[in-house]
């Protein structure tokens, strides 16, 4: 069986934000799969996210191996420097509307415990706006790296655009050199 490799552990994840140290590994694991695979995996192209998995996976073998290999200290700088912030603002985002509902037999339910209070809802959407702009931070640091990386050389291009927004859409750039024309009407966005 094939596992899947994760860039950051749910421990990880725990220490560097303010999910509890209590919350359920399974949760995160999920959380923390989802956002690699459907997120940075778009940010970094197929060709260097599936490089990067692989010399991760090469590391972890065994000393007596004879593919082993240690991972690069650029690798290494890459992975905790830009890789594991935008796994953490982004897991962080999605644990925030994820945790609060579960999906049982019974339905998507709200769990509460004894002494909890639910947050009113637009706390919780104000939260989630302040984790979005986390994860378009640390998103705009981990493109500018990989365009550097692009541009020497070291890597090919993603297959999908860097410039989409952490969720998933796609804005074409405007070509505003014809916004204004003199011979026929004003254009509008």
């Amino acid at each position: 069986m094939k596992t899947k490799t994760i860039l950051i552990s749910e421990d990880e994840l725990k220490s560097q934000s303010l999910i509890e140290l209590n919350v359920a590994a399974k949760g995160l694991r999920v959380i923390i799969k989802d956002v690699q695979h459907n997120q940075l995996r778009k940010i970094l192209g197929n060709t260097l996210y599936g490089e990067l998995l692989a010399k991760v996976d090469l590391s972890l073998l065994p000393d007596t191996d004879p593919n082993y290999l240690a991972l690069s200290t650029e690798d290494l700088d890459f992975i905790q420097d830009y890789i594991q912030p935008f796994l953490i603002a982004a897991s962080v985002a999605d644990f925030i509307i994820l945790n609060n509902y579960k999906l049982t037999n019974k339905g998507v339910l709200q769990l509460n415990d004894v002494q909890a209070q639910n947050v009113a809802i637009e706390s919780l959407e104000h939260l989630k706006n302040y984790y979005d702009n986390k994860v378009q931070v640390s998103k705009a640091d981990l493109v500018e790296y990989v365009s550097g990386l692009e541009s020497t050389g070291n890597v090919d291009k993603p297959a999908q655009s860097t410039t989409s927004s952490a969720t998933g859409l796609y804005i074409e750039p405007f070509d505003y050199s014809n916004y204004f024309n003199r011979d026929s009407r004003t254009k509008y966005l």
